[in-house]
């Protein structure tokens, strides 16, 4: 904690007269003032624990003269949003986003802490730009914040794909992961805000397909979408990746072009290959979240889920489900004749996803689609004119 002192003041803890030594000198004479006052008279009349009981250090240490609290917030005009950056120093030039990686385990994140959740990396502006396309990866949700405008004219992706890489904080800690169970079951897809699609039955057994968990509903904390499981059998599909997170806030407004894309779908879940074995899952959307007094949206906002894996035959492979793009994203079909469809991702609606279907004797189930992600829009103004936006924005 620094200690500051206001300027012109003098700092005399132990409370002696402050006038100047010439004055002294003058009036009294060094001599005289000896002959009324020897130091050993000073020190009797004065001891040392006298001066320390009268003054302590702990009282001067604590005397009320810092600048500010020690707890204020480095910007002192911030309001705390969605996330609270108030105790990050604010930006002193504009930041572009103009195309490129970014990664948010990468050195030129600023790390903010959010309670319950994933830590988040910060890319900062007095003003922001985003134009190009931009493949956001990384274990960490990606923060872009301005201290005044956000301009999106280009593509911010943090959309997973199937045999690529997962967007940014995909796999958040809310997750849960459902796995074909036996008989060459199919997978669940992974389940967000919305609910994802069960995993078909196998092998024309009656069981065996993994049941859906619950969907979220609501969240709390900036997080990425959730995997869906992997097939059961020898050689079952994996399951799609979630979606990534992606937070924008503006303390002015946040404007999304016509043709600008803010991505956050799920991968597809990967096909059964041989030996009646189950499809993965296809994972959930993930999170896209606009903060500011006024946000506009002329261009296009997802956050779907990826089809379901289709199931195999004896030795016939099926096919994998759809990245999410437009919902619904398809399951993967007629790979193979005996093995189970995957399910279709979350519709545009962000209603719950299709189910994998069943296999028959000689097949393993389909892999269930992936659930709907969250697209929120936290505004006092907002216009959506011309754009699309997948599930349906909430605040």
């Amino acid at each position: 904690m620094s200690l500051s002192l206001a300027a012109g003041c003098a700092f005399n803890p132990s409370g002696l007269a402050s006038a100047p030594d010439a004055a002294t000198d003058a009036s009294d004479g060094d001599a005289s003032l000896d002959a009324a006052m020897p130091d050993a008279a000073i020190d009797a009349a004065t001891p040392d624990a006298a001066i320390d009981a009268a003054t302590p250090d702990a009282a001067v240490a604590d005397a009320p003269m810092i600048d500010a609290p020690v707890d204020a917030p480095v910007d002192a005009a911030c309001t705390p949003g969605y996330l609270d950056l108030c105790n990050v120093a604010p930006p002193t030039t504009a930041l572009t986003l103009g195309g490129g990686t970014i990664d948010t385990d990468s050195p030129a994140c600023i790390t903010v802490t959010q309670s319950g959740g994933p830590d988040v990396c910060l890319r900062y502006g007095t003003s922001v730009t985003i134009s190009g396309s931009n493949r956001v990866i990384g274990s960490r949700p990606l923060a872009v914040a301005s201290l005044t405008t956000i301009t999106v004219s280009g593509i911010l992706d943090a959309a997973s794909t199937r045999g690529g890489s997962a967007g940014a904080g995909s796999q958040g800690p809310a997750c849960v992961t459902v796995d074909g169970a036996n008989n060459g079951g199919g997978a669940a897809g992974g389940g967000f805000r919305g609910a994802a699609g069960s995993g078909g039955n196998g092998r024309n057994s009656g069981s065996g397909g993994g049941v859906a968990s619950a969907a979220l509903g609501a969240s709390t904390r900036l997080q990425g979408g959730c995997r869906g499981g992997t097939g059961d059998g020898t050689d079952p599909g994996a399951g799609g990746a979630g979606g990534g997170a992606l937070y924008l806030t503006a303390r002015a407004a946040i404007d999304v072009v016509p043709g600008a894309q803010l991505l956050a779908g799920g991968a597809g879940g990967g096909a059964a290959t041989t030996n009646r074995s189950g499809g993965g899952g296809g994972g959930s959307g993930g999170y896209l979240l606009l903060e500011a007094p006024t946000v506009t949206v002329s261009g296009v906002l997802r956050a779907n889920g990826g089809g379901g894996g289709e199931g195999s035959g004896t030795s016939t492979a099926g096919r994998p489900g759809s990245d999410a793009v437009a919902a619904p994203a398809p399951g993967g079909a007629t790979g193979s004749v005996n093995g189970g469809d995957g399910g279709a991702g979350s519709p545009a609606s962000g209603a719950a996803a299709q189910p994998g279907s069943a296999g028959n004797s000689s097949g393993g189930g389909g892999g269930g689609g992936g659930g709907a992600g969250f697209v929120r829009i936290l505004a006092s103004t907002t216009t959506t004119t011309g754009s699309t936006i997948e599930p349906p924005a909430t605040n």
